[in-house]
């Protein structure tokens, strides 16, 4: 019963690292959630499957990265199920806001739906699917610049 309370803090700090670390824009530390053939499938948001360590670099450093000024990921109702004792599933809402370098505003409310796999360096992403919700909106910016 200890290592499952363990394992489940550990999958709960994973989700909770990767919404930091992708929020201020640390690349090296984002991929380290995720193991190296794992698959972020972003096709409800427009962004397709992106699949492996590689792929997901490129997409965090020349899609996230590059063209948002500022991120947030507001995640709560973390679900866990083990499916044995190296791998598990899950479920968390998260609101998104951001702000891009165009000026551009936009919150997302979704739920990822996840497998976690343990590594020697601990729980990782095996995949994560986003599902967007009903609460999607662009607006346009007040009194805000990129620039200051």
């Amino acid at each position: 019963m200890t290592q499952r309370l363990e394992d489940r803090a550990a999958i709960q700090d994973l989700n909770s690292r990767y919404a930091t670390m992708c929020d201020t824009f640390q690349l090296e530390a984002t991929l380290d959630c995720w193991t190296d053939d794992a698959v972020f499938d972003e096709r409800e948001s427009g962004y397709g499957e992106i699949r492996g360590k590689e792929a997901l670099r490129a997409f965090f450093r020349d899609t996230i990265f590059a063209t948002n000024a500022f991120m947030v990921h507001m995640m709560s109702n973390h679900l866990i199920d083990f499916v044995d004792a190296d791998r598990a599933t899950g479920s968390v809402w998260l609101i998104a806001e951001s702000v891009k370098k165009s000026g551009v505003r936009s919150r997302v409310i979704a739920r990822y739906e996840d497998e976690y796999r343990r590594t020697e360096q601990g729980w990782k992403f095996q995949l994560r699917s986003i599902r967007i919700g009903p609460g999607r909106e662009i607006v346009p910016p007040e009194n805000w610049s990129p620039h200051g």
